[in-house]
């Protein structure tokens, strides 16, 4: 039996935004630069969710949305609708919950946040954990750097990694945003 979720499509300063969650919580928001990419995102998104009914407009999904704008907006500083992340290992969910504790307008590193969840030597999973975060901006992976300050990775892209923290008054280095090295994402 496939599991009913809905969607609110929205335009925000970071491009287009599909935001699907359940009757009682928000459970992924997809990204794209427009709405014609994102119809791709949320095709992809539905062949990796085979299980899930989509159905357009709620009003939690609405309320999301309108959260969003308004912190886009720098209306709000937090979000009060429930979050509930679609999918996840039990590893990816503790560095999810985690990721909820840094304060708006602070980072930490990849190494710092493998070590608050008491896995030292798991960095490189904690940035794959990151980057499969399905709520990027509710769930702030946007406030992980690399050690060294640069930016590391961003599921939506650096630019928008570069925007949010901005928004949050986090002032980047002109260090920040060199070129990642690959290898590399402490």
């Amino acid at each position: 039996m496939p599991h009913m979720y809905y969607t609110t499509l929205t335009e925000t300063p970071l491009g287009s935004l599909a935001i699907i969650g359940t009757e009682s919580a928000v459970s992924a928001i997809l990204h794209a630069p427009s709405p014609e990419t994102l119809a791709g995102e949320m095709a992809s998104f539905l062949e990796t969710h085979a299980d899930l009914t989509i159905t357009p407009d709620h009003s939690l999904m609405a309320a999301a949305a309108q959260e969003v704008k308004e912190y886009l907006a720098r209306k709000r500083t937090s979000f009060s609708v429930r979050t509930q992340p679609i999918g996840g290992t039990t590893f990816q969910r503790r560095v999810w919950a985690q990721l909820q504790t840094i304060p708006r307008g602070e980072t930490v590193s990849y190494q710092q946040l493998a070590k608050e969840i008491g896995e030292p030597d798991a960095v490189r999973a904690v940035g794959s954990a990151c980057g499969a975060n399905p709520l990027p901006l509710m769930i702030p992976c946007h406030r992980v750097l690399r050690t060294d300050g640069t930016l590391g990775g961003f599921a939506w892209g650096l630019d928008s990694k570069i925007y949010l923290l901005g928004l949050e008054g986090v002032e980047l280095s002109a260090g920040a945003m060199a070129p990642a090295n690959s290898e590399e994402v402490a």
